[in-house]
């Protein structure tokens, strides 16, 4: 069978008729682009010539869903001692679902507290552990071969998200929950790129999503801080300052 574009088309207006989101009919596209590269640079076989921008399915613009902490406790309720640890390493680290499942303790060094893995484009990426990871991790057992215990994951993630109610909720939203609490914490957005290992600070905005309700504007930080040396020090005290300077 060989492999064109119309149909590939074809298959994405079934898979589409079907009601697969455009995010998963670009994922297959992904992995088949994938396969076909490696027979070409493995194998040396030829490979068909693919539109693959045209091919892509039109993804919905600016998604936005990352968890409220009411969400993230309900969730944590939900989830066993391993599925569990998993989410909080997720939500601490925004590393990628592969990444996380696939995690070796070859990438893991607990005497520094870093964990390395490889990322898109074949890239290093180093995380600085926090405190209870650390922490969570040095209790473990054993530390060979896998990190986590992925047996039935799949089917634990999709129950804990159900039971805890969780409305178009993705694994990959954990990675925008870690960004997004990060920014509402008040960290730089180039720290945030620089900690997901993002290409540019341009795609770290997609992920550091901000409530008004729950960010501290600019204005505010400079006001705290005018306001601050304004009360602690009286008309008389800037004045004599002043002068000795």
């Amino acid at each position: 069978m060989h492999i064109t574009n119309p149909g590939l088309l074809d298959y994405r207006a079934k898979r589409r008729g079907e009601g697969l989101q455009a995010h998963s009919v670009n994922r297959d596209f992904a992995y088949l682009k994938a396969a076909l590269r490696h027979a070409q640079q493995i194998h040396g076989q030829q490979i068909p010539s693919l539109a693959w921008k045209e091919l892509r399915a039109k993804e919905p613009d600016g998604r936005t869903r990352f968890l409220s902490r009411d969400e993230y406790d309900r969730l944590l309720a939900v989830c066993g001692k391993e599925l569990s640890l998993i989410v909080k390493v997720a939500v601490s680290t925004g590393l990628r679902k592969n990444n996380l499942l696939q995690l070796d303790w070859k990438e893991v060094d607990l005497s520094s507290g870093m964990i390395t893995v490889t990322i898109k484009g074949n890239k290093r990426h180093t995380i600085r552990m926090p405190a209870n990871i650390r922490a969570a991790l040095s209790t473990r057992p054993e530390r060979k071969g896998k990190v986590f215990d992925t047996t039935n994951f799949r089917k634990d993630w999709e129950a804990a998200v159900r039971k805890s109610a969780l409305a178009n909720f993705r694994f990959h939203d954990l990675r925008h929950t870690c960004a997004t609490w990060m920014r509402m914490a008040g960290v730089d957005i180039a720290d945030i790129c620089d900690a997901l290992g993002h290409s540019s600070v341009t795609v770290t905005m997609r992920y550091a999503h901000i409530e008004p309700d729950e960010h501290v504007s600019p204005f505010d930080r400079i006001s705290e801080r005018v306001w601050s040396q304004s009360a602690a020090h009286s008309p008389e005290e800037v004045q004599t300052s002043a002068i000795k300077h």
